[in-house]
C-alpha cells in the first residue's frame, strides 16, 4: 500500500497525466513506488497500465533504465535536480535517446514529498554528418531563415505507353538512382498510402473531366528508404483530339516547410491543450512582489473568479485566502522560495459563491543565471481529498468508539451522522431500521422531528419515496427532484412542506443480503450526485453496515458467552490460557468449580497447577505440554487432578499454542472437560462389555464382526478355536480376510451377501456355507448376517452369528438315508405304515395302505374316526376300548390289536396292528407310529389246519379203538411164540391166528388211509 500522504484522489497529479512528454512521479525511499505517470510514458512501460501505479520504479521500464540505479542521490532530503541521458525502449523494440531530469518535489515540512522524472527527446545527426539535425521549433526557425532551400524537379508521363520520365531532382526526392525505371502504376506506389494515391487519382480525374489543363496538390510520399517527404506537384495536361496523351508536372520538396508549419501549429495547440486539460489553475508570478501576471482560465471554473481579478490586483490572491491560513502561507512562501526549487502549499480559498475550497498549490522556482526570475505553479482543487481525510478521521473515531462499546447503537449512528453533516454542510442525513418491512426508529440530526414522525412505520415498496424504495429494491435510489419524481408522488408533500428537494438513499444489507436499515441523504435544493458523492454514499453505507452488524454480532456474542457459561456449568467444561513468558494462567469460573478451588484464594501458575495434578500423571502431562510448545501443534490428553478435599477428578484436556513474531510459543489456550462421571460410566460399560464378551466367548456359537473393507474387526473364542489355526496365530485374527476360511465355491455367495447387507442395513440375511477345517472335512456352518448402522443410518460394520451344523448336517444325511430306506421299504412291503398325530387328529398313511385296502389317502385329513368306521362292527367296540385304555395308561409305550378291516371293495381283511406310543413331558400320548399287517391268508390257513386237525383227531380216535384189537392179538400170539414152548400144531394154529389178525389189521389200515384222503 502507498503511504497516505501520496493519496489525494488523483487531483495532485491531474496535470501530470496530460503532459505530452514521458513523465513519471514516484515516492521516496525505501519503496520508490510509482505514484502517477503521463500517457506519453505508457509506450515505454514494462507493466500494463492497470498495474503500473504502485509498482517498483526501477523495475517498471524498458531499455537502459537500469542505469538510473547508479545515480548518486543524496537521499530523501535531496534538493538537487539531476540530469542524465538515457535510452528508452518502446513496445515495438525501438530505442530512443532522451535527456532524463530527476526533480525532487518538496513538502511543507521541508522534506522531499516525492520525485518527478521527465524526459526530453534528444536528436543526434547521422554518422559522418557534422551538423546536428534540428527538429521542432529550432528547425522551424532555420527554415524561416532559409525559405529557398528545397529540392525540385520535373517528370513526364506518357499516357499511351504509361511510361514515366523524371529528372534528377525528382529521383533525388524519391531516393532512387539514375538507372531506376518505373511505369505509371508503380510510380503511384510512391504515395505514402492508399488515401494519398486516391487523392492523386481524384485530382487528375477531376482535371480531365473538366477539360482543364493545370492542377496542383500537396501530398506525402514514401521514398525507397521508407522516409516520408512532402511534395508540391504542379501539373499540366497535354490533349490530342480531346484525349490526354501526356502529363507534365513540376515537383517541389516542401517537407521542411510543412514540418515547420506543423511544428508551430502543434506546439501552439499542444500548449493550449495542455493548459485546457490540466484540471487545475496554472499561474505565474513575480518572486519578489508575488504579483500574479498570468492565470489560466480554469480559475473561473474552480473558484468563480476572472483572470483579471488576479493580474490587476497584486494582493487579490491573498485576500481570497482563508484568514486563518494567510499569515502561515505567506511566511512559508517567503522562507521556501530561497531554499527549495519545488514545494507544495495547502490552504483554503473563499470562492466567489462563498464556499470554501481546499487548494494544493505546486510551486516551482524558475532561475536564470543563478537568480530567481519567476514563480510558476498549479493550483489544484483538493477539497474532495480533504473531505475524505476528514471522513477518514471521522470513521476512525466512530469505529474506535464502536470497538470500545461505550455508546449505544443509536448514539453511534447519531455521532457519525453529525460528523458527516459537519464535513458536508448541505447534507441532511437520516437513518431508519427496517422491521417487518417497515421504516422504524428513525434517527436524524437536522431533519424536522415532525417529518420523521410522518414517515415512521411506512411500509417499504416500489414507490415509497427514496428510502422505502431503496429498502424494497435492495439497491441505491437517487432522486434529484422530489417534486417531479414518480417515486415520491404519494409522499412529496411531506418533504416539500419542510423544504426538502432531493433525496438519495442506500439500503444497509447484512452478510446474507437481508435489508436491516436504510441510509438517506436530503438536500434543500434539486441536486444530483457526482461520482465522488456516490462513492461517499457507498462508503458511509459500509460504515453503517459495520456498526450495525458489529452491534448485532456483539449482542449475539454476549448471548453466546452467556450460553457458553451455562453450557460450561452444565457440561463441567472449563477453559484456560497461559501467558508463558509471564507464567500467568487465567481460568474460567467453571474450571475453578471443577478443581474445587476458591478463585479468590488461588494464584494460577504452572507450579500451582502441577501441584494439583495426580502424582502418577504429573510427569506425563508436563511432557505433553512441552511437546505442544516445542512442535507448535495442538494437543489432547487426559489427566487426573486431586481436589483440596482429596477427591480425584478425571479431565480430558485440549490445548493450542499461539506464537509470537519470532515463532516462539507465547501463549497456550486450552479447555478441560470433567469426565469423572463418564469415566465411571465407561468403567461400568467396560465391565459390562467384559461380562458380555465372556458370555459371547463362552457360547458354542460363532460371533464375528467384519468392517466395511471386508476384514475381521472381532471374533469370539469359539471362532478362534475352530479357525484361528488358518492364520498361524490363534490369538490374532483382527484385520485378516475372512474369505480365506471359506471354501472357494462359497466365496461369491459371501461377497453377494455382504453387498446386500450394506445396501439394506439392519436387515438379517441368512446364508449356509462350508468352511475349511483341520481334518480336511469341510465344516458346515449356518450364519445370520446383519449390517449395523450409525446414527444417520449409514452402514458401520457387519455382525455375523453362526452355528456349526456339521453334526446337524450329518444327522440330516442319516435321516435322509433313513427316509429313503423307509420309502423303499414302504414301497416294497405289503404292510401299511402310519403316523397317527393324536393332537391334530390326523393319520399319515404310507403307500401300503392304498395297496392293501384300495383307499386313496388324503395327506391333509384322515381323522381317527374315519379309521374306526372301517373296523368290522363286531370288533370295533373292543378295539377302540382297548386302544383308549392303552393310550390313557402313561406306563404303556406300545399297543397291539387284532381286528377285521373293511377293504374298499367290501371284503374283510384280518388285521394285526402294532404301534409305538410317543408321550409329552406329562406322559400324555401325542403320537402313535405303527404298522397294519394284513394277516387274512394266514388266518384262513390256520382255520384250514384246525379243520384238518379235527378230522385227524377223528381218525386218531378210530385208530385208537379199531386197530388196537387185532394188534393186541398179534402181540399176544408173538408173546406166546417167544415165551412158551408150543407144539407144531399149536404153532400152526397160532400162525393162522396171527395171519388172520394181520389181515384184519391191514384192512383197518386201508380204511384209515381212504378216510384220510377223503378228508384232504
Amino acid at each position: 500500500m502507498l503511504q497516505d500522504k501520496y493519496i489525494v484522489a488523483g487531483a495532485e497529479f491531474a496535470a501530470l497525466q496530460a503532459l505530452p512528454m514521458p513523465v513519471i512521479a514516484f515516492s521516496t525511499g525505501p519503496t520508490y513506488k510509482v505514484l502517477a505517470y503521463s500517457q506519453a510514458f505508457l509506450p515505454y512501460s514494462l507493466i500494463d497500465q492497470p498495474g503500473l501505479t504502485g509498482s517498483d520504479f526501477f523495475n517498471s521500464y524498458a531499455g537502459a533504465w537500469q542505469h538510473w540505479r547508479a545515480l548518486k542521490w543524496e537521499g530523501e532530503g535531496a534538493r538537487t535536480e539531476l540530469k542524465e541521458e538515457v535510452v528508452l525502449e518502446n513496445f515495438k523494440g525501438e530505442h530512443h535517446q532522451y535527456l532524463g531530469t530527476l526533480t525532487p518535489v518538496m513538502g511543507e515540512e521541508g522534506l522531499v514529498s516525492y520525485y518527478l522524472c521527465s524526459f526530453q527527446r534528444v536528436h543526434r545527426p547521422p554518422e559522418g554528418d557534422p551538423k546536428p539535425i534540428e527538429t521542432g521549433l529550432g528547425a522551424t526557425l532555420q527554415l524561416l531563415k532559409h525559405p529557398a532551400r528545397c529540392e525540385h524537379g520535373y517528370c513526364e508521363i506518357d499516357m499511351e505507353d504509361r511510361s514515366v520520365r523524371w529528372s534528377e531532382g525528382v529521383r533525388a526526392i524519391c531516393g532512387v538512382t539514375a538507372d531506376y525505371r518505373v511505369e505509371l502504376d508503380y510510380f503511384l506506389s510512391f504515395c505514402a498510402g492508399d488515401r494519398e494515391r486516391f487523392k492523386v487519382l481524384q485530382v487528375v480525374s477531376r482535371t480531365i473531366a473538366n477539360v482543364e489543363e493545370e492542377f496542383e496538390l500537396n501530398i506525402p510520399i514514401r521514398t525507397v528508404n521508407s522516409n516520408i517527404r512532402w511534395v508540391r506537384v504542379r501539373g499540366r495536361m497535354i490533349y490530342r483530339a480531346g484525349v490526354v496523351v501526356q502529363i507534365c508536372a513540376e515537383v517541389h520538396d516542401v517537407t521542411s516547410t510543412v514540418t515547420s508549419d506543423q511544428v508551430i501549429w502543434e506546439s501552439k495547440n499542444s500548449l493550449q491543450s495542455m493548459l485546457n486539460s490540466i484540471k487545475g489553475i496554472v499561474w505565474e508570478a513575480d518572486p519578489a512582489t508575488l504579483q500574479t501576471y498570468f492565470m489560466s482560465e480554469h480559475v473561473f471554473d474552480l473558484l468563480g473568479y476572472h483572470t483579471t481579478d488576479y493580474t490587476s490586483d497584486p494582493s487579490f490572491w491573498l485576500s481570497v485566502m482563508h484568514p486563518q491560513d494567510r499569515d502561515k502561507i505567506l511566511q512559508s512562501i517567503k522562507h521556501r522560495i530561497s531554499q527549495e526549487p519545488n514545494f507544495t502549499l495547502d490552504y483554503r480559498v473563499i470562492a466567489a459563491d462563498g464556499t470554501l475550497v481546499w487548494i494544493k498549490d505546486i510551486v516551482t522556482v524558475v532561475k536564470a543565471g543563478g537568480r530567481m526570475v519567476a514563480l510558476r505553479g498549479v493550483m489544484i482543487d483538493v477539497s474532495d481529498s480533504k473531505r475524505l481525510e476528514e471522513l477518514n478521521e471521522l470513521e476512525k473515531e466512530v469505529l474506535g468508539e464502536n470497538v470500545t462499546g461505550n455508546k449505544s447503537l443509536a448514539e453511534m449512528i447519531t455521532s457519525y451522522m453529525k460528523g458527516l453533516e459537519c464535513i458536508y454542510p448541505s447534507m441532511h442525513c437520516s437513518f431508519h431500521f427496517i422491521q417487518n418491512n417497515r421504516l422504524t426508529d428513525g434517527i436524524a440530526i437536522s431533519l424536522p422531528e415532525e417529518y420523521l414522525n410522518l414517515i415512521q412505520n411506512l411500509t417499504i415498496g416500489p414507490c415509497v419515496g427514496s428510502c422505502g424504495t431503496a429498502a424494497y429494491l435492495k439497491r441505491k435510489v437517487v432522486v434529484e427532484d422530489i417534486a417531479s419524481d414518480p417515486l415520491w408522488s404519494d409522499y412529496k408533500e411531506y418533504a416539500l412542506r419542510y423544504g426538502l428537494m432531493a433525496c438519495w438513499s442506500n439500503p444497509i444489507l447484512n452478510t446474507v443480503g437481508e435489508v436491516k436499515a436504510v441510509f438517506g441523504i436530503y438536500y434543500k435544493e434539486r441536486k444530483g450526485p457526482g461520482e465522488g458523492e456516490l462513492e461517499v454514499i457507498d462508503r458511509c453505507s459500509e460504515i453503517f453496515k459495520i456498526i450495525t452488524e458489529n452491534r448485532t454480532k456483539t449482542k449475539l456474542l454476549e448471548e453466546s458467552d452467556f450460553l457458553m457459561t451455562q453450557v460450561q456449568e452444565m457440561a463441567h467444561f472449563g477453559s484456560w490460557q497461559w501467558d508463558v513468558s509471564e507464567d500467568v494462567i487465567i481460568w474460567s469460573d467453571e474450571l475453578y468449580r471443577i478443581y474445587g478451588i476458591e478463585k479468590s484464594s488461588f494464584e494460577a501458575n504452572l507450579e500451582s497447577y502441577k501441584k494439583l495434578l495426580h502424582p502418577e500423571d504429573r510427569e506425563r502431562v508436563m511432557e505433553q505440554i512441552t511437546y505442544v510448545m516445542h512442535w507448535k501443534r495442538d494437543g489432547m490428553y487426559e489427566e487426573r487432578i486431586v481436589r483440596p478435599d482429596g477427591s480425584i477428578r478425571f479431565l480430558r484436556s485440549w490445548c493450542r499454542v499461539q506464537l509470537n513474531e519470532q515463532g516462539q510459543a507465547d501463549r497456550l489456550f486450552g479447555a478441560c472437560l470433567d469426565i469423572t462421571e463418564t469415566k465411571a460410566t465407561h468403567k461400568r460399560l467396560e465391565e459390562s462389555e467384559t461380562r458380555l464378551r465372556n458370555l459371547v466367548d463362552a457360547q458354542t456359537n460363532y460371533v464375528i464382526r467384519i468392517d466395511l473393507d471386508g476384514l475381521y474387526s472381532y471374533c469370539n473364542k469359539k471362532y478362534l478355536e475352530d479357525f484361528g489355526w488358518i492364520f498361524g496365530d490363534d490369538d490374532d485374527m483382527i484385520g485378516q480376510d475372512p474369505l480365506i476360511t471359506v471354501l472357494p465355491e462359497y466365496q461369491p455367495l459371501i461377497l453377494d451377501t455382504v453387498k446386500s447387507c450394506i445396501e439394506t442395513p439392519d436387515k438379517v440375511l441368512q446364508v449356509e456355507l462350508k468352511k475349511v477345517s483341520k481334518n480336511s472335512i469341510p465344516r458346515a456352518t449356518f450364519w445370520h448376517f446383519k449390517c449395523l448402522s450409525g446414527a444417520e443410518g449409514e452402514p458401520m460394520e457387519i455382525q455375523c452369528i453362526g452355528l456349526d451344523i456339521t453334526a446337524h448336517k450329518a444327522a440330516e444325511d442319516s435321516l435322509r438315508i433313513s427316509n429313503e430306506r423307509y420309502e423303499f421299504v414302504n414301497k416294497a412291503t405289503n404292510d401299511a405304515i402310519y403316523d397317527r398325530d393324536i393332537v391334530r387328529d390326523h393319520i399319515q398313511w404310507g403307500e401300503g395302505f392304498s395297496r392293501l385296502f384300495g383307499y386313496e389317502v388324503d395327506v391333509h385329513s384322515f381323522p381317527l374316526s374315519l379309521w374306526a368306521s372301517l373296523i368290522h362292527s363286531q370288533d370295533q367296540e373292543r378295539v377302540m376300548e382297548d386302544l383308549h385304555n392303552t393310550l390313557s395308561d402313561s406306563s404303556q409305550n406300545s399297543w397291539c390289536g387284532d381286528y377285521r378291516f373293511y377293504r374298499l371293495d367290501g371284503t374283510v381283511a384280518h388285521i394285526q396292528e402294532k404301534g409305538y406310543i410317543l408321550r409329552d413331558a406329562l406322559g400324555k400320548a401325542i403320537r402313535v407310529v405303527g404298522v397294519l399287517r394284513d394277516v387274512t391268508e394266514r388266518m384262513e390257513y390256520i382255520a384250514a389246519i384246525e379243520e384238518q386237525n379235527a378230522r385227524l383227531r377223528g381218525i386218531s380216535f378210530f385208530q385208537s379203538h379199531v386197530v388196537r384189537a387185532p394188534l393186541s392179538r398179534m402181540m399176544g400170539i408173538i408173546n406166546l411164540f417167544k415165551n412158551y414152548d408150543t407144539s407144531v400144531e399149536e404153532q400152526r394154529q397160532l400162525m393162522d391166528h396171527l395171519m388172520t389178525s394181520a389181515q384184519e389189521l391191514d384192512d383197518i389200515v386201508h380204511r384209515i388211509s381212504d378216510k384220510s384222503q377223503a378228508s384232504c
